[in-house]
């Protein structure tokens, strides 16, 4: 950051209050909804509606292919075993588990335990005593690992990729913003992964297929609701440390996962809640936490709303709410609580005692300890290869109509002609080494204002008319960034969109302040936008709409648009649909190439859904024909530039 400017201005609360707002509105509707249902048959309506509307959320694959399962370990526990198994939930993607089985005889009710986050995955301490404590009860019990964790990390020695190595949230959502452009969700594969791992259960013949339950705590308790959400073989659900309410969450600026932020469906009227009323009737008991950052008020509001829909289906008694007086977890109370609750449900008449000792190497399926160190085995990233080239291939060549149908329609833009004009605050002018900076908040009719910014000779205290200027959009902060930019006749406009410079988030996950780390404030809010059916990308093309309406309106005939780094993204989409000039420096060079780079950083709010069927930047280039010019393209496979861009 260069010395002479040391602070942005306090307008870092503009996205989270505009998320809030959106967000609280919808479930202000939904609230509405959920008084008029008053009768059986308005309860299974409902159900099926958010039943639809949630499967259709989840690509799921359409052929279950076979599972080949192989036991690498067994260890004799006295009163049960543990056979560590690798099965495969895809062709040649594996999943390591470990399968607890009582040597009393069967068919035995089943667990399917669900990991949270951990390193260690199944091994992790509050996993493994609890899944050892059930064995001991006279449950046969499969814990799996999730992708990127315990013995599945995906990342492990890949160049570039050193960050995101055995960090299991990062290696997360790095997955998930590289299948979104494919058109898939993270979200999807970790729930086929447990799908898979019920249908590895129904092949033993000690399970009694009637007698299924899920557990898990943290993200093992997101998908804990998500499987018995999708697989109606689950007869019954204890998830623990996640069933809150969306709107807390965000009202808590709470970061989630990829697999966590279920696209478009709050913008659809659901909430969390939904999750589970779409398994109604089955029994389900919800564990919270009082000192947890999954929200106990949301979780006593969630309980509340599954009661009420299973009162009117004859089922009150099959909801239950247990609190726990913890952190965060899996703790000695919800263990304890899942324990009465499946006994009860089962009738299975067993005390649980809890194991004092640890297992280390006995719940290791592989010899190194990751799948991912046989080349027989496929990574995530394998199928993404795939699924990039085929999308490719099949893709057809797009007119300038079309292009522009497809951007407008993906990211919800309006007609150019229908943007109005902003009215706007005066601010505080700033003084830079050489020159002034007048600085206006344009007020936009969506709600999100944006920061304009004017460079000239003396303070800048109104937006003059002029014919010709050049509007900036920048990487990360349009003053630095203009610093390097040749001096040219008309006047420079520099523009800050949503989330950028003066509108870089001054909440949401903080940790650090990185900017591109995927799990920080940038990924969270276009997580949030996604979850709300809404493009944060496409807003910041609506930003520069809006800041083009302005100049247009001052007399401005010859216009150019300069987008840098990320921000040549959506300077490129925006001028599809204006009359302007385009200039870009460090470009990215395509979106297929974010899908097959292993140490891609570009950030996910540059990505479009699925965008990968239908085009791609270099299509979007071409379409802007003799308008562009690319000063400079950026693969991004080198570090990010955080005060400014490089233009090499």
């Amino acid at each position: 950051m260069k010395n002479w400017y040391t602070a942005k201005a306090s307008h870092g609360t503009i996205v989270n209050d505009d998320v809030v707002r959106r967000t609280r509105a919808i479930c202000a509707d939904r609230q509405k909804r959920l008084s008029a249902i008053k009768t059986r048959e308005d309860a299974e309506a409902y159900i099926n509606e958010v039943r639809a509307k949630i499967r259709k959320a989840f690509p799921l694959p359409a052929d279950k292919t076979p599972l080949n399962p192989q036991i690498t370990r067994t260890t004799d526990m006295g009163d049960y075993t543990i056979d560590c198994v690798i099965f495969e939930s895809r062709p040649r993607f594996p999943v390591s588990a470990a399968l607890y089985t009582p040597k009393t005889p069967g068919p035995h009710p089943a667990i399917l335990f669900l990991i949270g986050h951990s390193q260690t995955g199944k091994a992790a301490d509050q996993y493994q005593l609890s899944c050892r404590m059930y064995a001991q009860m006279g449950y046969t019990v499969l814990a799996v690992d999730p992708i990127a964790q315990g013995e599945r990390y995906q990342f492990i020695g890949v160049p570039g990729a050193e960050s995101l190595s055995g960090a299991c949230c990062s290696e997360h959502n790095t997955l998930g913003k590289q299948l979104l452009l494919c058109g898939d969700f993270f979200g999807a594969w970790r729930s086929w992964d447990a799908i898979r791992g019920v249908d590895f259960l129904l092949s033993r013949p000690d399970v009694d297929a009637s007698r299924i339950a899920v557990t898990g705590t943290s993200g093992g308790g997101t998908m804990t609701t998500f499987a018995f959400t999708l697989d109606e073989r689950l007869a019954i659900a204890a998830p623990s440390s996640y069933i809150t309410t969306w709107q807390r969450n965000i009202e808590n600026e709470l970061p989630v996962d990829s697999e966590q932020a279920i696209p478009r469906l709050l913008g659809q009227g659901l909430e969390m809640t939904d999750l589970l009323i779409a398994a109604a009737p089955r029994p389900v008991r919800i564990m919270a936490q009082i000192n947890d950052f999954f929200d106990a008020r949301g979780s006593e509001t969630a309980y509340n709303e599954v009661k009420r829909i299973y009162e009117i289906l004859g089922a009150g008694d099959d909801v239950s709410l247990i609190v726990g007086p913890d952190l965060h977890g899996y703790t000695h109370a919800h263990r304890m609580a899942a324990s009465e609750f499946f006994n009860s449900q089962f009738e299975v008449n067993a005390t649980p005692v809890e194991p004092t000792d640890k297992l280390g190497d006995e719940l290791r399926c592989t010899e190194t300890g990751q799948l991912s160190d046989n080349p027989k085995w496929r990574l995530v990233h394998d199928f993404i290869v795939d699924e990039a080239e085929r999308l490719r291939k099949s893709r057809r060549e797009l007119s300038l109509e079309e292009l522009r149908s497809y951007f407008a329609n993906a990211l919800g833009l309006p007609a150019v002609d229908s943007v109005a004009i902003p009215p706007y605050r005066m601010l505080r002018p700033m003084d830079a080494p050489n020159y002034k900076v007048g600085r206006f908040r344009l007020e936009k009719d969506d709600g999100v204002d944006v920061i304009l910014r004017l460079v000239a000779d003396d303070y800048m205290l109104h937006i003059p008319m002029c014919e010709k200027a050049r509007l900036l959009i920048p990487h990360m902060d349009s003053l630095l960034e203009h610093e390097d930019m040749p001096i040219k006749e008309g006047l420079d406009v520099l523009l800050d969109v949503r989330g950028i410079g003066e509108l870089e988030p001054s909440s949401g996950p903080q940790v650090g302040r990185d900017f591109f780390h995927p799990y920080q404030y940038d990924y969270y809010y276009d997580s949030v936008y996604r979850m709300l059916g809404e493009s944060y990308l496409g807003g910041r093309v609506r930003d520069i709409f809006s800041a083009v309406a302005l100049l247009r309106s001052k007399g401005c005939k010859d216009l150019t648009l300069r987008g840098h780094g990320q921000g040549a993204i959506p300077t490129a989409i925006a001028a599809l649909f204006l009359d302007c000039k385009v200039e870009l420096a460090a470009a990215p060079v395509s979106w297929e190439n974010m899908a097959l780079s292993r140490a891609n950083v570009w950030p996910q709010a540059v990505l479009i859904e699925n965008v990968l069927a239908t085009t791609d930047l270099p299509d979007l280039y071409k379409a802007l024909g003799d308008r562009l010019t690319i000063l400079s393209n950026w693969d991004m496979v080198k570090p990010v530039f955080e005060e400014g861009v490089d233009d090499r």
